[in-house]
């Protein structure tokens, strides 16, 4: 009895002090441990130019996961103390990932001849534990700071799900319909694509705005009623749309594209001759007027 004790004790004190020395563990190893920040402290002055080039999930005790990739920022004041930050932003938490800048990268460079790329410092790799990491969804962007003057934010337009130990591509979902959502006139939007692929899966694709607000901070949702009177409301993924912005002659609609799938087991046949609206959660929640569509004619 008193062997067990012991040895319960051990384990005890071994456990207790792995959670005390696991940060330290983790860079002992080249594992970076996530640190909790302000999505709005990332601040942003040029255009970051980016790649994410292979991403790698590791099945072992520390969950951990490499990014690979490329970044910078026009500016002929190279700086060896560049730094690139992977950043998860969720809903409510944003986790940042010191990157290192491990690689010349002559590709790049030849990839924009007109432009001083500094290739020392382009390429990156990050090895990161998911351990610390609330589970979500979550938004893949990078930080880029060339110098103390030159610095900028990208938003990579990639979204995972951290779920337990696994770290997995994003899907959008069928979500809780809203309530109460009114229709704003100062939301603008247009649907490009909407068709049901070989697989039964219901695609939708276009963009969507609200006049005066940034489609960075914004999730898009699309509601499709049946001819019961039963809804359902799918998520989408952000996509880039520099054509909006161009068209609207501002930066802040680039992010206003949206991508939806959603599965058979979700819709009917009568759902495509019935009520469709796209919703947009962004300082508030904001409703197009209804609209019919049928697939193929949007």
């Amino acid at each position: 009895m008193n062997k067990k004790r012991a040895a319960y004790l051990i384990f005890i004190i071994v456990f207790v002090l792995y959670l005390i020395f696991a940060n330290r563990i983790f860079t002992l190893r080249g594992v970076n441990h996530p640190k909790r920040i302000e999505f709005s402290d990332l601040i942003s002055n040029s255009e970051v130019y980016q790649y994410l080039d292979a991403v790698e999930i590791l099945d072992d005790i520390y969950e951990t996961v490499i990014f690979t990739g490329w970044a910078f920022c026009e500016t002929d004041d190279h700086d060896d103390n560049k730094t690139v930050q992977v950043v998860f932003k969720g809903r409510n938490l944003t986790y940042s990932f010191e990157a290192l800048m491990n690689s010349h990268r002559d590709d790049v460079g030849r990839a924009f001849p007109d432009m001083n790329v500094n290739i020392a410092k382009t390429g990156f790799i990050t090895k990161f534990s998911l351990l610390n990491m609330k589970n979500g969804d979550y938004g893949l962007y990078l930080y880029v700071k060339e110098n103390d003057h030159v610095f900028g934010l990208a938003n990579t337009y990639k979204r995972f799900t951290k779920s337990g130990n696994r770290l997995t591509a994003f899907e959008p979902r069928i979500v809780k319909n809203f309530r109460g959502v009114n229709e704003n006139e100062d939301m603008v939007y247009s649907i490009e694509h909407f068709s049901i692929d070989e697989n039964g899966d219901c695609i939708i694709t276009g963009w969507a705005a609200v006049i005066g607000l940034d489609s960075a901070n914004q999730a898009v949702y699309i509601e499709l009623e049946d001819v019961r009177g039963k809804k359902i409301t799918a998520e989408t993924i952000m996509k880039q749309r520099p054509d909006v912005a161009d068209h609207f002659g501002d930066k802040k609609y680039a992010d206003s594209g949206f991508y939806a799938k959603i599965t058979p087991e979700h819709i009917k046949n009568d759902l495509y001759t019935a009520r469709a609206r796209v919703i947009i959660e962004n300082d508030g929640l904001h409703a197009s007027e209804p609209f019919i569509f049928s697939p193929g004619t949007p």
